[in-house]
């Protein structure tokens, strides 16, 4: 797998501390190396043995960059299809990503749909 740098490799371990309970949970892993890539602390507040909560996580992004918020709906678009009401399409995500998050969108979508 891919990381950014060594930081998104270390937050994503931190944030995996939740997929013990999930083996083998292929959506809410790959939810997770994407969140680990914004590299914002608080995003671990938003998780828990019950789930990853995008709907506060959202409402907290909401003075962060186009950019992380499209992460933060891609990785909610991964976990569980993401939201009914104001959604992004994969159009509006990848419209608002940059190198290198591109490149993890990429790699998590591989990953989720487990494609080569």
């Amino acid at each position: 797998m891919w990381f950014v740098n060594e930081q998104h490799q270390q937050d994503y371990e931190k944030l995996r501390r939740w997929q013990a309970r999930r083996e083998d949970d292929i959506y809410f892993d790959s939810a997770l190396y994407v969140l680990a890539a914004v590299g914002k602390e608080q995003i671990s507040q938003y998780i828990d043995e019950d789930g990853i909560h995008f709907p506060d996580l959202i409402e907290a992004a909401a003075p962060w960059s186009t950019s992380e918020k499209g992460m933060i709906y891609l990785a909610w678009e991964l976990y569980n299809g993401g939201p009914s009401e104001g959604k992004w399409g994969i159009h509006d995500i990848f419209g608002r990503l940059g190198d290198p998050w591109e490149r993890v969108a990429l790699g998590a979508l591989k990953w989720r749909y487990r494609l080569k």
